[in-house]
């Protein structure tokens, strides 16, 4: 939201430059630049302040409202200035209670149209130990629910999976898991692993099959044309029909639908 007020302040501003003084167009250009650029450089400078008051590794116990908005109006900057267009489909089929989320996994920004979709869910994401890692959103991410999980040490991962199932059936969380475990480089699935489906029994909470188009278009198009991306609910499996599955056969059944047309 910040980072709207900026831009829009900043067009304004050079707007009436040029309403004042026709001829300094290539100046205003300039100034336009340099206000934006201070004014990201500002927004950065500010997410690291508060960063610097969100490290820690004790188990999340409330969600820090503060941190969530400022996550969820970053990220939906992100990808205005990236120009997406996002469509969802098949919301009605969201469950009104706690879930479990499970999605291909293209590019860095399924997250982010993830989290506006979901606007008013308490969400978050078992999301690889490295992402914990990164300066500014680390910790940050960390404040607002997301489990660090390592690929390299399987007892670690089932420790992350137990932590996000309680944060699921104690407090309230809707969880987001990429079966695949990492970014596909193509858009052909890789295998999927069974820990989300591990999650979602432990949690007892309805598992949301979801598939996501588009996010890696973008290269081809930025910064000249808009992205189309798509988000689609294809299926909610209930806590019933859990209950009467294995992982490895969840995992199968949902490769299977997210990869049928």
């Amino acid at each position: 939201m910040l980072l709207y007020f900026f831009f829009a302040f900043a067009v304004l501003a050079t707007a009436v430059l040029d309403v004042i003084y026709i001829s300094l167009l290539p100046w205003s250009l300039l100034i336009l630049v340099g206000i934006w650029g201070g004014l990201v450089l500002t927004a950065i400078l500010f997410l690291f302040f508060v960063s610097l008051f969100c490290y820690g590794d004790k188990p999340l116990e409330k969600d820090n409202i503060f941190c969530r908005r400022l996550a969820f109006y970053t990220m939906d900057c992100i990808l205005v200035l990236f120009r997406f267009r996002i469509s969802g489909k098949g919301l009605e089929k969201m469950p009104t209670e706690p879930c479990v989320i499970v999605c291909n996994h293209l590019s860095r920004f399924d997250p982010m149209v993830t989290f506006r979709l979901m606007k008013g869910r308490r969400l978050a994401f078992v999301s690889k130990i490295e992402n914990m890692r990164i300066p500014i959103v680390g910790p940050i991410i960390r404040k607002i629910g997301f489990i660090p999980l390592d690929r390299d040490n399987p007892l670690r991962a089932m420790r992350s999976i137990h932590t996000a199932a309680r944060l699921v059936s104690e407090k309230g969380f809707t969880m987001g898991i990429y079966p695949e475990g990492t970014r596909s480089r193509s858009e052909d699935l890789l295998e999927f692993k069974t820990g989300a489906f591990v999650l979602a029994k432990k949690a007892n909470a309805p598992l949301v099959i979801t598939r996501i188009t588009g996010t890696r278009s973008y290269r081809g198009r930025f910064p000249f044309y808009s992205t189309p991306v798509t988000f689609e609910v294809l299926e909610v499996l209930k806590v019933e029909a859990l209950a009467e599955k294995k992982p490895e056969e969840l995992a199968a059944y949902c490769r299977s639908r997210i990869a049928k047309p």
